[in-house]
C-alpha cells in the first residue's frame, strides 16, 4: 500500500502512468490491473482503515520516494515554487488563503487544484501532503476557518475581474 500511495502521490504532480510503468519496468496492463484492484479494495472496506492508511502513507509519500528523482518533464527547481511551498508548510494563514483560492477557483468553474499549480507552482500531492500536517492543528479552527473565507471572497473577485465577469451576469431579463 505504501508503494500505491506513492505511485499516486507521484501522479498527482505530474507524473503519468507512462512513467510508473517505465520506473517499475512494468507494462501498461499490469499497471492497470493495479491500478483498478486497488481501487476496488478501498471502495469496498467499509471500515475505512485501509483508505485511513492509504492517507496516512499518501502524506508521507514526499519523503525519500524513488519516483519523485523520475524526470517527467516538470520543472520542479523553481524559485518561486520552492518558495511558496515552505510558505505553505510553514504558515498556516497562508494554507488556509491558498485553501480559500482553490475553492474560489473551483466555484468559478476552474480546475482549482491547476489553478493553484499555475499560479503558485505547487502541485496536488505536495499541497494534500502539507494539508495533513495542518488539519491535524485545531487550535485556531474558527479564525483560520474565518480567514480562508475572507481570501474566498478575495479570490472568487479576483477570478471575475480577471474574465470581466459580474455577478449575475448570465440572468437575462
Amino acid at each position: 500500500m505504501q508503494d500505491y500511495a506513492k505511485i499516486a502521490y507521484f501522479m498527482a504532480n505530474g507524473g503519468t502512468a507512462a512513467d510508473v510503468c517505465k520506473i517499475l519496468n512494468i507494462e501498461m496492463p499490469v499497471f492497470d490491473e493495479a491500478n483498478a484492484l486497488w481501487l476496488k479494495r478501498m471502495t469496498e472496506d467499509k471500515t475505512f482503515m485501509v483508505s485511513m492508511k492509504y492517507a496516512e502513507y499518501f502524506g508521507q509519500a514526499g519523503q525519500n520516494n524513488k519516483f519523485l528523482n523520475f524526470k517527467n518533464g516538470n520543472d520542479n527547481s523553481s524559485d518561486d515554487k520552492n518558495k511558496f511551498l515552505k510558505r505553505l508548510e510553514n504558515d498556516e494563514e497562508f494554507y488556509y488563503e491558498l485553501m480559500g483560492a482553490r475553492e474560489a477557483a473551483y466555484d468559478f468553474g476552474l480546475d482549482g487544484a491547476s489553478w493553484i499549480e499555475q499560479n503558485f507552482g505547487i502541485g496536488l500531492g505536495e499541497f494534500q501532503n502539507i494539508a495533513m500536517k495542518w488539519m491535524q492543528k485545531t487550535d485556531k479552527i474558527n479564525e483560520m476557518l474565518a480567514h480562508k473565507e475572507a481570501k474566498y471572497k478575495e479570490y472568487y473577485l479576483k477570478l471575475s475581474r480577471e474574465n470581466n465577469e459580474k455577478v449575475a451576469d448570465d440572468i437575462e431579463f
